[in-house]
């Protein structure tokens, strides 16, 4: 069948395509081998001769039967695919006078047997499948010049992507994006499908394997399409910079010329096979003082996204903005010599230093006095946090696996508010001073280890899962409270308040778990 589909390929080849403007349609029923069944959700392909363009697809209905149009008259290879059969191939001439065709009789043939040592292909059909795997050819579709991945997956029959970037095939969810069979920066499929230009994608691949993260309620299996890259584009890079700045022309406190305000960012992204690299930084004086979610789950930050925020409306933040440096990077590669010892590493630095002050005058007016205040507020507080995380995955065998990560944070913190009040009464005399300051530091560390080891059998649906997890805390804090009232030496009086606090705390908790899973019948499980 291969042969014979080569031969009449050369043969059609040098058929020049007749352009009549004319529009061609191309209707018939599909039926199993039995030619008596009609065969549903049957794949039909039209492919142009001159150049293997893929012209126009459909698929067959409950009746089987299907009507393909829209494209003008040509010389056509008909391909009409199920993955419980073997190809059926017809070739058409169209003219002014046969543009029109009902195919008559369509039976599918059985599925032949293959071997598997030799497979050699004279033609590459643009939609395949390869066992249970249903394969797109990447340049079977036009797409344009600066195309990334999403426009090509929309140009895939049976392709479906929403506004969000998520991905249907064939009307079932796709679980996975993943990019020569392991996940691109991330789990976010955007990260491929944004980034990456349609032209280096060789081949799309949907298939179906094992849910291993199954959740409660969740499916034994999932869906998952797999980018196959050109050897060519197998190493890249991508990022963004950007910066900005007022130039310090914004008023503050009705001057100009003060600290100008300014934001900077780095997202730098590189890939070479497996090893993957992303380094970024911020830093800025503005409310951003993190990465928005989107940046975060575009460039594969999975922990940079939330945490250490500025707020606004927080009582110690309400006059001030803080300076932010937020920088790090993050490491996967894949080791041994058949690639499946898997290292991830990530570090990040977040340093915040704020300084917050205000003053205000009032007067109050009684029945028989008169008085004035005067506020002044100082509130100056630094953060800084480092944070590590490291997994590893060891293959022992082929159903064994085991499992080791770790996550480490370090954050220190100091704050120091300062509080001014002078009472004055209607001689102008200050008749009373009261001096409040509050200061606090603090450290704290966290380690949170786990093991975990995962063995299979060769009977379907059979697990033992072993988990160990260890984690510990510590902390300390120093805290001191130092005030004063003084009075006006008429009154004679003054009073002083000197506390000291010290805090330290420490914890370490244990946790093991056994699963042992033994599937009962088809659908149950123990």
């Amino acid at each position: 069948m291969k042969a014979i589909r080569f031969f009449l390929i050369l043969v059609f080849i040098s058929v020049l395509s007749n352009g009549y403007g004319q529009i061609m349609t191309i209707k018939g029923v599909v039926n199993d081998t039995s030619g008596i069944q009609p065969l549903p959700n049957a794949l039909i392909m039209a492919t142009r001769i001159a150049d293997s363009v893929l012209i126009g697809f459909t698929r067959s209905n409950e009746q089987g039967a299907f009507e393909l149009t829209g494209f003008e008259v040509d010389t056509l290879m008909i391909t009409i695919d199920h993955p419980k059969y073997d190809d059926k191939v017809y070739f058409l001439f169209g003219s002014k006078t046969n543009f029109d065709i009902t195919i008559k009789d369509i039976v599918m043939p059985s599925k032949a047997e293959q071997l598997n040592e030799i497979i050699i292909y004279a033609y590459k059909d643009p939609i395949y499948y390869k066992g249970d795997t249903l394969v797109f050819v990447a340049d079977s579709f036009n797409v344009g010049q600066n195309a990334v991945v999403e426009d090509l997956l929309k140009k895939l029959p049976g392709i479906e992507i929403d506004d969000q970037g998520q991905i249907k095939s064939q009307g079932q969810d796709i679980s996975k994006v993943l990019v020569d069979g392991d996940e691109f920066f991330g789990s976010d499929p955007t990260i491929a499908t944004k980034n990456l230009g349609a032209k280096a994608v060789e081949s799309v691949e949907v298939y179906e394997t094992e849910n291993d993260n199954k959740g409660e309620g969740e499916e034994d299996k999932i869906q998952v399409l797999d980018l196959k890259l050109k050897d060519a584009y197998k190493s890249g890079y991508f990022g963004r910079i950007g910066g900005a700045s007022d130039l310090a022309l914004t008023p503050i406190n009705d001057a100009i010329g003060g600290n100008p305000f300014y934001e900077g960012e780095l997202l730098f992204n590189k890939f070479n096979g497996s090893q993957k690299l992303s380094v970024f930084a911020l830093t800025t004086n503005t409310p951003k003082s993190s990465f928005g979610w989107q940046d975060a789950m575009k460039f594969g930050l999975d922990n940079e996204s939330s945490g250490n925020r500025w707020s606004q409306g927080a009582a110690s933040n309400q006059n001030g903005i803080p300076e932010t440096l937020r920088t790090g990077v993050y490491f996967s590669d894949k080791f041994g010599k058949k690639k499946n010892v898997k290292l991830k590493f990530n570090y990040s630095f977040y340093k915040s230093d704020l300084v917050a002050e205000s003053v205000s005058e009032s007067q109050f007016f009684l029945k028989d006095t008169t008085y004035n205040t005067n506020d002044s507020t100082r509130n100056q507080s630094a953060q800084q946090s480092h944070r590590l995380n490291v997994d590893l995955t060891l293959p022992i065998d082929s159903l064994t696996t085991l499992e080791i990560s770790g996550s480490g944070q370090f954050d220190k913190a100091s704050e120091s508010n300062s509080d001014i009040s002078q009472f004055i009464n209607e001689e102008q005399l200050n008749y009373l001073t009261t001096n409040v300051l509050n200061s606090n530091e603090s450290e704290g560390q966290e380690l949170d280890a786990k093991i975990r080891l995962d063995k299979k059998f060769r009977k379907e649906n059979r697990r033992l899962e072993l988990q160990y997890d260890l984690f510990t805390s510590s902390s300390s804090t120093e805290g001191n409270l130092y005030s004063t009232n003084v009075f006006a030496p008429t009154v004679g009086l003054s009073d002083t308040t000197d506390q000291a606090k010290d805090n330290d705390n420490s914890g370490q908790s244990h946790f093991g778990n056994v699963t042992y899973t033994e599937p009962i019948g088809k659908r149950n499980k123990l």
